[in-house]
């Protein structure tokens, strides 16, 4: 049992209800003790033999597999002997969270191309060298209008600093900016998110903001005059707050995009979410609206965005796209990788990169193949390239550089 996989053809009787209680016995077992990486092999097998995702959604998948599953159990305890089915009994709830986890667990990564499964992920260092890298945190840095810097992981709840009449509060791993008198006078402050890090602040005005991993946002300590400025880089999403009543109400909220790439732009909103991605090394600039409107402005161009909608920036290229996955934009946010299965596998090493805060090298050619799925992102770096990795892609590891072959 121990060594026991099952092949496709089995997988195949699985899904049509008409594996024999032996190999279902098996198979459940087999779910149960694999964790994720049995998992990912059981719908990475189904989708690319066309037994499932060429037929059925993944929401119908998981239906005909519950079913299935209760049959199963059901033809189980039939033709077993009553002493076997007493001993499965203390199994089936195991083996019907196995199911459950196979179903309700929205992972799966799978080629656009048929491969076959590949060698776990192999490590260079011996086992007792073998460090696990483990995913990001809560982290950030504050860089105050004086130059001083908190490092906000490492401060104690309460007040962190005085800003003029503002208190820069953290509590529940987020920062907040309470205002406690008017004033003219306007002060810089810089927040910053390593690799492996991100962070949730609150403004003076109330604007939420989530920064991504090896992101910054440069934001006054209180708001005056006849806008509300701040400037990103990396990647962020924003709640941006209405301003309060006996205000005009039409001060506008911009964010000045700061991207080494040269795609410098501006987001102006009036109270909206959305999402900007301005990672240089992503080499274009993704704005995506959920809620409300924002006008996207270059040197050359202006786009206004609804709901749904994308603005894409290159260069002096400035284009819209009314066809975007929103969910899959801000699955960061909500912990999450997500990727449609168009991902080129460069993408994927990047967000890894920045999350797990590894080196990323290529041997040879980057391989050519698309990938979708969704993992959460609290997941061990191992788990994640073992499911890569059911897809013929190669990975070996050495202290936190992680080289690709194809």
């Amino acid at each position: 049992m121990d060594n026991f996989t099952p092949d496709v053809e089995v997988l195949k009787r699985y899904i049509s209800n008409e594996c024999s209680p032996e190999e279902a016995e098996k198979i459940l077992i087999w779910l149960a003790n694999g964790g994720d990486t049995a998992r990912m092999f059981v719908i990475n097998q189904l989708f690319e033999e066309g037994e499932a995702g060429d037929h059925f959604s993944e929401q119908e998948l998981q239906t005909i597999l519950q079913v299935n599953a209760g049959h199963i159990l059901h033809r189980i305890e039939e033709k077993q002997s009553v002493a076997r089915v007493h001993t499965f009994r203390q199994l089936k709830w195991i083996a019907a969270a196995a199911v459950f986890l196979l179903l309700s667990v929205a992972v799966y990564f799978g080629l656009q191309d048929h491969s076959v499964p590949a060698p776990i992920v192999q490590n260079t260092e011996s086992n007792h060298e073998k460090k696990e890298i483990a995913p990001g945190t809560d982290k950030a840095v504050l860089t105050l209008a004086n130059g001083q810097t908190v490092i906000l992981d490492e401060a104690d709840d309460g007040s962190v600093a005085q800003q003029g009449n503002t208190k820069v509060i953290k509590l529940d791993g987020q920062i907040s900016y309470r205002q406690t008198a008017n004033t003219m006078a306007v002060s810089y402050n810089t927040i910053t998110t390593p690799q492996g890090g991100q962070y949730k602040l609150v403004l003076a005005d109330g604007t939420k903001v989530w920064l991504n991993a090896a992101s910054s946002l440069r934001f006054p300590v209180s708001f005056t005059g006849t806008n509300r400025t701040v400037e990103l880089t990396g990647e962020g999403y924003f709640e941006v707050a209405r301003l309060p009543d006996g205000k005009s109400g039409k001060i506008p909220f911009i964010v000045k995009i700061l991207n080494a790439a040269d795609n410098t732009g501006e987001v102006e909103v009036l109270g909206t979410h959305f999402n900007i991605m301005a990672y240089s090394d992503e080499g274009v600039v993704k704005t995506t609206l959920l809620e409300g409107s924002v006008k996207i402005k270059n040197n050359i161009r202006n786009a206004l965005l609804k709901p749904g909608q994308q603005a894409s920036l290159q260069k002096d290229v400035l284009f819209t796209n009314d066809h975007v996955d929103v969910e899959e934009v801000v699955a960061w946010k909500e912990g999450y990788f997500q990727f449609d299965r168009k991902a080129p596998i460069d993408h994927i090493m990047r967000q890894i990169a920045r999350w797990y805060d590894v080196e990323i090298h290529y041997e040879g050619t980057i391989p050519n193949r698309r990938f979708g799925g969704k993992i959460t992102r609290s997941s061990r770096l191992e788990d994640v390239l073992k499911m890569l990795e059911l897809n013929n892609i190669h990975f070996s590891v050495q202290g936190r550089v992680i080289t690709v072959t194809p």
